[in-house]
């Protein structure tokens, strides 16, 4: 199961955000952290900056099968 995170601003995923995806604030980053290493991650935001360094993030924490969208869906 893949996990579509989105790195925005609370305003931002107001606007609009993917079905499935959730906002990464602090309780989705302390959940992520305890989620097993091969567990799938697409971390997308508008422009793919915010995406890109959370997709490093838990790539550095040892996660495997890490993805970044450099635009939203």
């Amino acid at each position: 199961i893949l996990h579509p995170e989105q790195v925005q601003r609370t305003g931002e995923y107001a606007e609009g955000h993917h079905d499935q995806a959730q906002l990464l604030d602090a309780v989705l980053i302390d959940t992520l952290e305890l989620l097993d290493r091969s567990t799938p991650l697409l971390f997308y935001c508008n422009g793919g900056v915010r995406s890109r360094k959370a997709a490093e993030r838990y790539r550095e924490l040892g996660f495997l099968d890490v993805y970044c969208l450099s635009e939203r869906l």
